[in-house]
């Protein structure tokens, strides 16, 4: 059963991290309402398989509830990453926005909030 668990999950580590690398610039770029809801649907997904999923399938659906949830949340990250995006090249804030390294950003926001 431990097996089943760690491949279920290593398999998945590859989504989380992209949720991770699309998380962070959430919190870089000053939109943290886009970073909580990222968790919110995260958690959702999570209980979505807890309520619904373990009942029916049992102990493989408890193995994929975080990968489940790790999906969901890209889900919804990439989507409002690239509306982000859109809104700060709108902005034209910091010249071309996709050009900025995550490093850079906060120096960037400081340069323009003066």
């Amino acid at each position: 059963m431990t097996k089943q668990f760690l491949i279920a999950n290593s398999l998945f580590y590859i989504p989380l991290v992209f949720v991770n690398n699309w998380l962070l610039p959430f919190r870089e770029w000053d939109f943290p309402a886009f970073a909580m809801l990222a968790g919110v649907s995260e958690n959702d997904s999570a209980s979505l398989v807890a309520f619904i999923f373990i009942p029916i399938f049992g102990y493989i659906a408890a193995c994929y509830a975080s990968p489940l949830a790790w999906l969901f949340a890209d889900f919804f990250l990439v989507p409002a990453f690239y509306h982000c995006l859109k809104k700060l090249r709108s902005r034209n804030e910091c010249g071309v926005a996709w050009q900025m390294s995550i490093l850079n950003v906060e120096k960037c926001f400081q340069k323009f909030s003066k």
